[in-house]
């Protein structure tokens, strides 16, 4: 009897350090990846600084579209063999698409910029949108700062639980939105069957002929006569496209310039069996981080 209780005592001490051993190993095995999250954070965030350092130095001799398209061609790759460390920065031009934000002008009476509009129009057109008035209605009651409304339900910051607010579209989900409320308002999915990332970006004044897409290209061609070369080479200046009069004023009030000095800039980062990825914008005019997008 008192063997048989022994062994029971045995038994329930075992059970309890068998337990006590699986508990420290789980808190030992959570503590190591916390501790591997924050040396894996630390590295990205140093390694990150470098390669925004490296990217300022790179970029300060440049002053011209013919330096920038080499610039833009040009990876910048880091890496230790002893760590598996690797960073891979890749530049592009941050001037190939339209900003959406300057629908509206920056004026006192926040005028739309009618050129820019009648682009965005054709577009919609393009991808028969049912209701291109009210698609560009919310869109602009979204850019400008008053309550008043251009289409009935176009002011959507005053509506209940809505998250967006008036005063500009920062990013792509805050333009998710305006679509969502688009399609439900108008019965319409057809805005979604546009492929925006191709069209527009959320900020920047100007934009780069040299890095516009062959969509926006096209539209150009139809919609304005505009005598595009399907070629590598860089245009310098209006006179390369052979344009009258009225086009160079099309390309101005479109923001259409040969030469814009800001670069979209993706980063990615291994290192410790973890990758991470951020993307921004760098304007080599002042020099400035903007638009920082982190993806872990």
């Amino acid at each position: 009897m008192k063997k048989g209780i022994v062994m029971i005592m045995a038994l329930s001490l075992i059970m309890v350090l068998t337990l006590a051993i699986l508990k420290s190993t789980t808190t030992t095995e959570n503590y190591l990846n916390d501790m591997s999250d924050t040396v894996f954070n630390a590295q990205f965030n140093r390694t990150f600084l470098d390669m925004t350092s490296i990217i300022k130095n790179a970029t300060s001799s440049i002053k011209d579209s013919d330096a920038f398209s080499f610039l833009v061609q040009m990876p910048l790759v880091i890496s230790d063999d002893k760590t598996s460390l690797q960073g891979v920065m890749t530049l592009s031009s941050a001037g190939g698409k339209f900003n959406i934000n300057n629908l509206i002008n920056e004026d006192e009476n926040q005028t739309v910029n009618q050129p820019l509009y009648d682009l965005f129009s054709s577009i919609a057109s393009n991808y028969h949108v049912s209701d291109s008035v009210l698609l560009m209605s919310i869109i602009l009651d979204t850019i400008d700062k008053d309550n008043e409304e251009r289409s009935f339900g176009s002011e959507l910051s005053y509506q209940d639980n809505s998250k967006i607010s008036d005063g500009g579209i920062p990013n792509k989900v805050a333009f998710k939105m305006i679509l969502d409320a688009y399609a439900k308002q108008a019965r319409d999915e057809n805005a979604y069957s546009i492929p925006w990332n191709d069209f527009i970006s959320y900020n920047g004044k100007k934009i780069d002929y040299n890095y516009i897409n062959s969509k926006i290209k096209a539209i150009l061609e139809k919609d304005y006569g505009i005598n595009i070369p399907y070629n590598n080479s860089l245009i310098k200046k209006d006179d390369d496209l052979s344009l009258d009069d009225e086009q160079k004023q099309i390309f101005k009030n479109l923001g259409i310039r040969y030469y814009v000095p800001r670069l979209t800039c993706n980063f990615k980062f291994f290192y410790m069996d973890k990758e991470a990825e951020i993307d921004f914008i760098y304007d080599l005019e002042t020099k400035r981080i903007s638009s920082i997008e982190t993806i872990f």
